[in-house]
């Protein structure tokens, strides 16, 4: 009953909340409910690497087949990119009619992605130049 709208005897009214509601934008013009399917996509993925393609052979026919099925996580990459262009799109669509808007959006995706790209490029420098001169690569040779 918790989640069903009921209709009340000879009422007509509805008790409870609706179903099949309109999805709506926030504030910041974000769909919650296209952010959450798109973490299930992400989710899908990530099941589909770590569970689906392993050889499960081992632990039975009836165990392999089910983890088998997290091998259709690839289509998460499809759902993610769908919906992800569905929002660049609708962004793209509200800024329409405002001075200069493809150059405000690829700014906004500049300053969103350089920070992050140049932070984990300088991180894997520090990490190779960190393990060549703490363990270099005739050290691995001269061991007895």
């Amino acid at each position: 009953m918790g989640a069903m709208a009921i209709q009340g005897e000879g009422l007509g009214e509805q008790r409870g909340p609706k179903l099949g509601g309109e999805a709506r934008p926030g504030a910041d013009g974000r769909i919650a409910e296209l952010d959450g399917l798109r973490g299930l996509a992400i989710l899908l993925v990530i099941l589909c690497h770590y569970i689906g393609n392993p050889d499960h052979t081992a632990l039975g026919f009836w165990p392999h087949r089910f983890l088998l099925a997290f091998s259709a996580g690839w289509s998460g990459v499809d759902l993610f990119f769908v919906l992800s262009g569905f929002q660049i799109g609708g962004s793209f669509l509200e800024a329409r009619g405002a001075p200069h808007y493809f150059r405000a959006f690829y700014m906004r995706r500049v300053f969103r992605i350089l920070p992050i790209y140049y932070f984990w490029t300088l991180l894997f420098a520090a990490t190779v130049i960190a393990a060549l001169v703490f363990c270099p690569l005739g050290a691995i040779d001269r061991q007895p």
